[in-house]
């Protein structure tokens, strides 16, 4: 049987609460469903405040055997580097961090065509705390419960597993402390010198009040709350994985290791039906274009197994051929008609010219 899945590859965003909320209007998910309409399904299986162990035991239900979709996006370890003595279940240790996100690649690479490790981003941890404020009021407990010294710890160590297990890695630590408006090889902000947003400077911090003041600023633009993305933050998310899947195919066609049929590149991906426009012109000629798109064009989706496109085909062909007999039929039977009209004017045209 056919249905919605047969003539589009599968792309899985996997991944916490910035998976998850990158189908927001402005998400990145959703503007990567845009890029890839009529060609992908984009899946978002983002997990708000999970962490690679909770997702380290959905991953074997999620991506089953007989399901292969063309990419997978992995983002996590913005709640594996909670700091323990604040969010203690939400915290797991670096160690851990590293073998639970390798046995997850590795788990997408035996499952999906291709695999992406996207690093935690940076973080606001004035906005942050100034969120917590403004949340709790008076509850809030004044201390960070995350901090970019610690996060960017586990950012390294989500590049060295792509680098180990020979996937790409989307560097968004380093894209989101530029887009802060400081290097990352620059001296983050400590922990304890933004635990009171509020506080008047230090005179032993005053010489350093103008460079932190504009990359707080910044950072603004970049988050919501300290942690998740604002609109500009979810597009600078999409600018640099679409720049890296540029860089990945581009890689691949060079050294002729992929094809058509399993790109990353939209631009060379058939589209599940033939566009509208190919469509317009003689009101006869859709059902030929349609027949023609379906003989022709690579159809390769990825969450089914067996060779769905000789099936679509055969159901194109089939649905062609009904059509044809139907022509035919009508035409026979109107044939016959006419035979049978004809026949009665003969037999009635004799009897006159016999009396």
């Amino acid at each position: 049987a056919m249905g919605l899945t047969d003539r589009r590859r599968a792309i899985v965003l996997f991944g916490d609460s910035l998976t998850q909320r990158s189908f927001e209007p402005s998400g990145w998910g959703a503007a990567l469903a845009h890029l890839y309409g009529r060609r992908c399904d984009v899946y978002n299986r983002g997990f708000g405040g999970y962490n690679t162990r909770w997702c380290r035991s959905m991953v074997g239900e999620l991506f089953p055997a007989d399901e292969t979709p063309l990419l997978a996006t992995v983002l996590l370890g913005t709640n594996d580097a909670a700091l323990f003595d604040v969010e203690p279940a939400a915290h797991v240790p670096l160690e851990e961090y590293e073998d639970n996100l390798t046995a997850i690649v590795t788990h997408l690479k035996s499952r999906c065509v291709h695999v992406m490790v996207l690093t935690p981003p940076c973080m606001d941890e004035r906005q942050r705390l100034a969120f917590q404020k403004e949340k709790y009021g008076a509850d809030a407990i004044g201390v960070l419960d995350r901090s970019n010294a610690n996060t960017e710890r586990y950012a390294r160590c989500a590049a060295r597993v792509a680098k180990k297990l020979n996937v790409p890695c989307v560097d968004l630590f380093e894209a989101t402390w530029k887009a802060c408006g400081v290097s990352p090889h620059e001296k983050k902000v400590a922990r304890q010198d933004s635990v009171d947003p509020w506080a008047e400077p230090s005179a032993a911090s005053a010489t350093n009040a103008s460079a932190s003041e504009t990359k707080a600023s910044a950072c603004e633009d970049v988050f919501v709350d300290g942690v998740h993305f604002s609109a500009f933050g979810q597009k600078l998310v999409f600018q640099t994985l679409t720049e890296r899947i540029r860089a990945y195919v581009s890689s691949f066609h060079e050294t002729g290791k992929t094809n058509d049929t399993y790109t990353l590149d939209p631009e060379l991906m058939d589209s599940d039906w033939p566009f509208g426009p190919v469509l317009r012109g003689e009101p006869g000629e859709w059902r030929d274009k349609m027949y023609a798109h379906a003989r022709s064009a690579t159809i390769a989706p990825t969450l089914r197994s067996g060779d769905t496109k000789s099936r679509s085909v055969w159901r194109v062909e089939a649905s062609a051929y009904a059509d044809a007999e139907n022509r035919l039929g009508r035409g026979l039977a109107a044939l016959a008609v006419a035979a049978g009209v004809g026949l009665g004017m003969g037999y009635a045209l004799g009897s006159a010219a016999r009396r």
